[in-house]
């Protein structure tokens, strides 16, 4: 049995201290959102049985449960790559976007899952672009379309940075792949002006050791209009990325022994 904290504040007033036990496994909270009734939050619990599943709590403003949903296949792991990976959207439902991987051959799509203030499961699709497809964070665009960024991957060394435009039901609209240099990989995505979108993520070096943020600039159909590699001589990790209200990309980063604001 394996617990985890999840605690509320106001400008330093902790509200709620709660601890939630994960009875089958160990779990990790990676997102939470605010609710009309209290928060949402999504875990990647790895079972005693050596599977991954998928685990939301629904809280009442004071952290308690109100319910839970599992979504778990003994023939899959599901994985959560980066934080901000579950969404509200403007028609007051959730949206969550993780990675799927069949436990026989390894390989992995991207999945997409839409449910109901209940938790109910509206839809659930699946996105295989490549032999491994990794889902990272998604955004809502203002004509109800989604965009999403990760990575595609071709061989076990190289990747490339993904991001693909989904309709309000999942229907895939289209999908791009940036890159091809060295190993990309697309961790945040931020919409910009005009329908396009920033994506923040890192590439590494030759030797798979060296590292660098890597910033994207695409327009609304996903056309790449610029990308740049930046940072310090150290190792340094992803570019997370936000956009300010006059359009310009705000650039979060961090190297081995400070954080750097871009």
């Amino acid at each position: 049995m394996i617990s985890c904290t999840i605690a509320c504040s106001v400008v330093s007033q902790v509200r709620f201290n709660r601890t939630y036990e994960y009875w089958d496994g160990a779990g990790v909270p990676f997102s939470i959102l605010e609710t009309d009734s209290g928060y949402l939050t999504i875990s990647a619990v790895l079972s005693q049985q050596g599977t991954n599943y998928l685990l939301f709590h629904s809280l009442d403003s004071l952290g308690g449960v109100i319910l839970d949903q599992h979504i778990a296949d003994t023939n899959y792991n599901y994985k959560i790559g980066f934080p901000n990976n579950l969404i509200r959207l403007k028609d007051g439902n959730y949206l969550l976007s993780c990675s799927r991987e069949l436990r026989s051959d390894n390989t992995q799509v991207g999945l997409l899952i839409k449910l109901s203030p209940s938790l109910n499961i509206l839809w659930s699709k699946e996105y295989p672009f490549e032999s491994i497809t990794w889902f990272g964070q998604i955004v809502e665009q203002d004509n109800s379309t989604v965009i999403v960024s990760g990575l595609t991957k071709k061989s076990a060394q190289n990747s490339q940075v993904l991001l693909a435009k989904v309709s309000a039901n999942g229907d895939l609209l289209w999908n791009k792949s940036y890159g091809g240099y060295l190993t990309e990989v697309g961790w945040t995505v931020s919409n910009s002006t005009n329908g396009g979108a920033y994506i923040g993520g890192m590439i590494k070096q030759v030797n798979g050791i060296d590292a660098d943020p890597y910033l994207l600039k695409v327009d609304s159909n996903g056309v790449l209009e610029w990308d740049t590699a930046f940072g310090s001589n150290s190792t340094d990790e992803a570019a997370m990325v936000i956009t300010k209200p006059n359009g310009n990309a705000l650039v979060a980063t961090h190297y081995t022994d400070s954080t750097v604001i871009q």
